[in-house]
């Protein structure tokens, strides 16, 4: 389309000639997106938009199409398929009404398929699901919170371990096989340090910077050799867990296996 021709059809889009030149003389493009999200045509389409998506929202959400889906999760993550098991449980979530038991079924599976993946961020994922499930009322909370347990021991957020474990040695249903299990985790949980209080260390939660690279600590040294390149070396000794690199990022993007159940405006 010619400038010609596209200029009188964004002059009728905004609403006229004068609020089009309003917009013409903005000089950043922060300006720019402020200016046309707030135009009243525009907040109109949206609005029309997002009402249309709700109503066809409410045409997906279809339990018995939610079990088929965990069903089929369930299948892949027998077969040791974490990240096919870990989809198929989302689909499932989304296919399930929010005040259903199909709901927190879903959550609940997700967060053992995150468990067995790994790590800090899933072990994170597989606890913000479990409390979602947990809310939702799950039919074995008992099940869930075990679960939670070992989340959180892996995140290092030991005091929040011992609370649940503490919570659950309270229930007066608790089998005794369980009661021991869990008051065997206590126990390890005497002897471990919690993440919050290494955090206050100072020599572990402050980062000071390298003087090279402002996002690399100073506790590593930048240096070159033929055969590999530039590599860090670290300069002192380095306590597990202490921040190394600390940098804003440009620009942020939903990862594939989280596109389906966080917005891709504000990513949460």
């Amino acid at each position: 389309m010619k400038e010609s021709e596209l200029r009188p059809r964004l002059i009728s889009l905004v609403g006229g000639e004068d609020i089009f030149n309003k917009y013409d003389k903005l000089t950043s493009h922060e300006e720019r997106i402020s200016f046309v999200y707030n135009l009243t045509t525009v907040k109109a389409i949206l609005r029309d938009q997002s009402t249309k998506a709700k109503e066809f929202d409410k045409t997906l959400k279809n339990n018995r199409e939610s079990a088929r889906l965990r069903e089929l999760g369930n299948c892949a993550f027998k077969s040791a398929r974490d990240h096919k098991a870990l989809d198929l449980y989302t689909e499932a979530l989304m296919s399930a009404q929010p005040t259903d038991g199909a709901f927190a079924l879903a959550l609940a599976n997700r967060s053992a398929a995150c468990l067995r993946l790994g790590g800090r961020f899933w072990c994170a994922r597989a606890t913000a699901d479990i409390d979602r499930a947990l809310r939702a009322g799950h039919p074995a909370p008992l099940k869930l919170k075990e679960r939670k347990i070992t989340c959180l021991m892996e995140l290092g957020r030991v005091q929040e371990a011992r609370n649940v474990a503490k919570e659950l040695l309270k229930m007066e249903d608790l089998p005794d096989d369980k009661k021991e299990e869990i008051q065997g985790k206590l126990v390890k949980l005497q002897n471990q340090p919690d993440f919050d209080e290494l955090l206050e260390d100072d020599n572990f939660g402050n980062f000071s910077a390298n003087d090279q690279l402002p996002a690399l600590s100073s506790a590593i040294k930048i240096q070159k050799a033929p055969e590999r390149g530039r590599f860090g070396v670290a300069n002192r000794d380095i306590k597990a867990g202490q921040i190394l690199v600390h940098e804003v990022p440009a620009a942020a993007k939903i990862k594939k296996e989280l596109s389906k159940d966080h917005c891709e405006n504000c990513l949460k």
